[in-house]
C-alpha cells in the first residue's frame, strides 16, 4: 500500500469512478437518478479538499478528502473493502492531520459502524442531506477532554502538535523511572504511544501553564488493572522535571479528581505510586487520597527488578 497526497489532475476521474462504485455498493437507499445528481458536485468538491489516495501496485483503490476540521470524503473500491485501506487513510486524518469530525449518511450502516468502531461518537443529526434530500446525516466526532482552568494551569485535550514536547519529557529517564515505564527512545515511539493512550480521550488532559509555553505534563484516568472492579479508574500523571517543586501536579490532580465522580461518572477512583516516590505520595495525600497499603513486588522494571507500590483510593 502506498499513500499519496495531492494526486495529479489526471487522477481525478479515477477518484470519481471509485466514489461511484463505492456508493453503488453501500448506498442502497438512494433513489434512481441520485448518483447522476450528485456526480457533478462530487467532481467539483474533489478539487476543493485536501486529497490522499491509496494505491496498490500502481492502481488507486481508495481516497480521502479533508477540509480544515472534517473528513469530507472517504471511499474504497468495493473489491478492496476490509483490506485496511480505510483504516490507513483514517489514521492519517486523525493522527497526522488532527481531524476529529466526519459526517455520514444515517442509512449507510457500514460506514457508520466503521467510524463508531474507531471511537467516533454521534454528536448531532440532520433530517436531510445538504441538498435537502431525505437522507439523514449524522455528525460524528471523536471524544475530547473538557478544558479545565485552575489558578495557574490549563488542562486541555492533547493534540498532535504536542508531540515534540511529549517526546522530550517522556524520553527523560528520571521521569520514566518514577512512573514505572521505559523511557521513549524515538519521536516515532512517542507518537505511537501518544496516539494510542493520550489523543481523543475524555479523561486525559495535557497540562500547560496559563502563561504559555506549551505542554509541561499529563494527567488522566485509566482502568485499574490491579482490581476486578470494572468501574475503578486509576489516576496517573507525569510532569516535566523543570516544573517539579512548584505544586503544579497537586493543583492539576485536584482539578482532575474534582470532576471524576461527577462529570466523568467514574465509579471508584484509585491511585498508586512506588514506595520510594515521595513527591507523588505527597501529591496524593494533599488531594485527599487514603492509603490502603503496600502491594509488594507489583511492578517489574526494565532492569528485571520488582518494585513495591503504595495503593490509594479517593473517597466520594
Amino acid at each position: 500500500m502506498q499513500i499519496q497526497k495531492h494526486p495529479a489532475e489526471k487522477e481525478i476521474n479515477k477518484l470519481v469512478r471509485i466514489w461511484e462504485k463505492s456508493v453503488k455498493a453501500t448506498h442502497d437507499f438512494l433513489k434512481s437518478g441520485d448518483i447522476a445528481f450528485y456526480r457533478p458536485f462530487v467532481e467539483e468538491f474533489i478539487h476543493r479538499v485536501k486529497i490522499y489516495t491509496a494505491t496498490e501496485k500502481g492502481r488507486t483503490v481508495a481516497f480521502m478528502g479533508l477540509s480544515d476540521d472534517c473528513i469530507e470524503m472517504l471511499f474504497v473500491s468495493p473489491e478492496k473493502r476490509k483490506s485496511g485501506y480505510g483504516t490507513e487513510l483514517l489514521n492519517i486524518a486523525i493522527y497526522d492531520e488532527g481531524i476529529r469530525k466526519v459526517d455520514v449518511n444515517e442509512q449507510n450502516t457500514q460506514a457508520l459502524n466503521f467510524y463508531l468502531s474507531k471511537g467516533f461518537e454521534i454528536a448531532g443529526r440532520d433530517d436531510t442531506d445538504g441538498f435537502g434530500k431525505p437522507y439523514p446525516i449524522l455528525h460524528l466526532q471523536l471524544p475530547q477532554a473538557e478544558v479545565i482552568e485552575t489558578a495557574r494551569l490549563r488542562l486541555r485535550p492533547f493534540s498532535i502538535g504536542d508531540l515534540q514536547a511529549f517526546h522530550t519529557i517522556c524520553s527523560d529517564g528520571q521521569i520514566a523511572d518514577a512512573g514505572g515505564w521505559k523511557r521513549h527512545m524515538s519521536e516515532d515511539e512517542s507518537k505511537g504511544i501518544m496516539c494510542e493512550y493520550f489523543l481523543n480521550r475524555k479523561d486525559v488532559w495535557a497540562i500547560e501553564l496559563k502563561t504559555g509555553g506549551g505542554l509541561i505534563g499529563a494527567i488522566g484516568f485509566n482502568a485499574d488493572t490491579r482490581r476486578s472492579n470494572p468501574d475503578a479508574r486509576n489516576l496517573g500523571y507525569w510532569l516535566g522535571r523543570q516544573h517539579w517543586g512548584h505544586g503544579y501536579m497537586t493543583e492539576a490532580a485536584k482539578a482532575a479528581t474534582a470532576c471524576a465522580y461527577t462529570k466523568l461518572g467514574i465509579g471508584f477512583v484509585t491511585a498508586a505510586c512506588f514506595t520510594g516516590n515521595h513527591r507523588s505520595y505527597r501529591v496524593l495525600e494533599k488531594c485527599g487520597f487514603i492509603k490502603e497499603g503496600v502491594l509488594h513486588f507489583s511492578v517489574k522494571d526494565e532492569n528485571g527488578s520488582f518494585r513495591d507500590e503504595y495503593i490509594f483510593y479517593l473517597p466520594k
